[in-house]
């Protein structure tokens, strides 16, 4: 189903963009519809928002929020927000023109440039527009909340219908999960580590949210453009570090793991306990992530799915999804700190 075009023209109008305008379905969301808009004085492109009763987060205020702060603040390595539309869920946003990334182009000066969107973000944390900012999807503010978000998705994984995957679930994710989290535990005690103490506000940072290679664009002049920010907002930077290096496309090795932490940490006040708090919740954002390329088996999730790509390519998704969680779990292990 297509936006309202009503409702599209209105936004075009705000951005300073009036006139006919072309829409052209675009493929790769996988949570919401996206489109190029063509006007006569140029391109820009338009996100629908995915909106279920079961699913609460404000997907449409969370990424045009960060950006709009972003942008604000002098960043350039993400898209300008243009206008929205928070009664349809719609926001308009620049066009970028640009490639996709690809194995290749994943090395240390696109770690760096991902790193430098934190430390740039994060230069301006105290600012008071960034006290409006939310919380990160997800987000984690004691070594506990880690825990629990494996927990949590763990729980859910193991009461799904397909037979196939709650074998995997039970059998396999659960098991690991169980040595893993009892591991970082004792970790964590033998470093004088309180699970349950929460960051101060001082420690806590400006994340992008789930963000790396995928979804990022190489403009003409070879700069990096970073897409997607709908679970950006206020997070321990162990969670924003971790994930960077859980992303299952695309994803950087761990060799960059220096550099990404030097660059994103930048300026930090808390940065060498950041660190070693990422080393140490890495199994466990893993594992999560092992639980998350799952989500298509999970009934909110698969109507996201299907809201993005349609019944057919939905279905056909859940097997590559499966195959890429396996290879998740097999590669967690060696994350393990001793």
């Amino acid at each position: 189903m297509m936006p309202p075009e009503k409702a599209v023209t209105a936004l075009l109008e705000r951005a300073g963009m009036p006139g006919g305008l072309a829409l052209d379905p675009l493929a790769g969301g996988a949570n919401n519809r996206v489109y190029r808009v063509q006007t006569p004085s140029g391109s820009a492109l338009l996100k629908a928002y995915f909106r279920h009763p079961a699913d609460p987060r404000d997907r449409l205020g969370t990424e045009f929020g960060f950006l709009a702060f972003a942008w604000g603040n002098g960043v350039r390595s993400v898209p300008q927000p243009l206008a929205r539309d928070d009664r349809e869920a719609l926001g308009l946003y620049e066009w970028i023109e640009g490639r996709h990334l690809t194995e290749s182009d994943v090395g240390r000066e696109a770690v760096v440039a991902a790193a430098a969107l934190s430390g740039e973000v994060n230069r301006h944390r105290e600012r008071p527009e960034a006290a409006r900012l939310g919380p990160a999807s997800e987000a984690c503010f004691s070594l506990a909340a880690h825990l629990a978000l494996v927990d949590r998705r763990l729980e859910l994984l193991v009461t799904v219908e397909e037979s196939e995957v709650r074998a995997f679930a039970v059998g396999e994710l659960a098991p690991f999960w169980s040595r893993a989290r009892a591991n970082l535990l004792d970790v964590a005690a033998a470093r004088g580590l309180d699970p349950h103490r929460e960051l101060s506000p001082a420690e806590r940072c400006l994340s992008p949210g789930d963000f790396g290679f995928h979804n990022a664009l190489a403009r003409p002049s070879g700069e990096i453009c970073f897409l997607d920010f709908e679970y950006a907002g206020w997070d321990d930077p162990a969670k924003m570090i971790a994930n960077f290096f859980c992303m299952p496309e695309l994803g950087a090795g761990t060799e960059h793991w220096d550099v990404f932490v030097a660059g994103a940490l930048a300026g930090h006040t808390a940065a060498d306990a950041a660190e070693e708090r990422a080393r140490l919740v890495l199994p466990a954002h893993r594992a999560r992530w092992a639980c998350i390329l799952l989500n298509e088996f999970l009934p909110t999730e698969s109507e996201r799915r299907r809201f993005a790509f349609g019944a057919d390519e939905a279905e056909r998704r859940k097997a590559q999804q499966l195959a890429k969680a396996r290879r998740a779990l097999e590669g967690a292990a060696a994350s393990m700190p001793r």
